[in-house]
């Protein structure tokens, strides 16, 4: 309870960026042996400037690097469970500096597929761009629309995107993803869950349980210090409101391997998406 209440006045306070950054330094002297010793045994392996790695995951470039293969490969067998995964248009949504989509074109490799990746960090894509070959990489707002025409990919997915979104956004964002699949395309998104009511105080709790997003905002909209929560209910209404049909809800828990927040499958209709709302 006691660092959650901390959190909170720092939050509150508007020091949560300078914590954060503090942290951030902290990090850095911590992994400084280690990540230095992932480069010299990975000569070739190309790792964006700390502070985006850091914003991403944590500053454990062991971490960045096989963590996100490992998250690629569960992204990938839980789509294959709904769609083939042969000749189809993907795109990372929020692929921040290529943690997880890097390792794309080697997984699907022979497969005929087109791998995209979209962020609104500008020198997170600048620096995909430079070092990431196989992907096709895009800048997008903050806000849609993103880059591309409706109907352009067959599947998406976006991970711990929707955890740093507003709730104006989180209707707008999944509108959208909406708009750029086509018709039965399906999106992997994953949430705060469940798993993650621990976090949060209990007024908090009370919103959360009465199916209510809750956002913990008084920072940049998309950065790590922006956090939201997203219970069962709100999820299953979002979905329904864009056009979606949930096809999987995989609540996230410390019992799994993979992955600690919750994942949910949804398949565009063939009808048109709701109007905004």
């Amino acid at each position: 309870m006691a660092r959650k209440l901390i959190s909170y006045l720092l939050r509150a306070s508007g020091l949560l960026r300078l914590s954060d950054t503090v942290k951030y330094r902290m990090q850095a002297a911590s992994m400084r042996t280690g990540n230095r010793a992932f480069l010299r045994e990975h000569p070739g392996v190309p790792v964006p400037p700390p502070y985006l790695v850091y914003e991403s995951y944590a500053l454990d470039y062991r971490g960045y690097y096989y963590d996100g293969l490992d998250t690629a490969k569960f992204v990938l067998a839980t789509l294959g469970r709904h769609k083939e995964m042969k000749g189809v248009s993907l795109l990372d949504w929020g692929c921040g500096p290529a943690r997880v989509v890097r390792h794309m074109p080697g997984l699907l490799a022979g497969k005929e597929c087109a791998v995209s990746g979209s962020d609104y960090n500008r020198e997170s894509i600048a620096w995909c761009k430079t070092n990431i070959p196989g992907v096709a990489f895009s800048l997008n707002g903050s806000e849609p629309p993103l880059d591309y025409p409706d109907a352009t990919h067959d599947a998406i997915y976006g991970i711990s995107v929707l955890t740093h979104l507003s709730p104006a956004q989180h209707g707008q964002w999944v509108r959208e993803l909406n708009r750029v699949l086509r018709p039965g395309g399906i999106a992997f998104l994953s949430t705060h869950g469940s798993r993650f009511r621990f976090n949060l105080m209990p007024w908090e709790v009370r919103a959360f349980d009465n199916g209510e997003l809750v956002a913990r905002g008084n920072a940049k909209e998309g950065h790590r210090t922006y956090t939201s929560f997203q219970p069962a209910a709100f999820m299953e209404k979002l979905a329904g409101d864009a056009g979606f049909r949930v096809l999987e809800h995989r609540e996230g828990g410390p019992g799994s391997e993979e992955f600690t927040q919750d994942v949910w499958i949804l398949k565009k209709s063939a009808a048109p998406a709701g109007n905004p709302g």
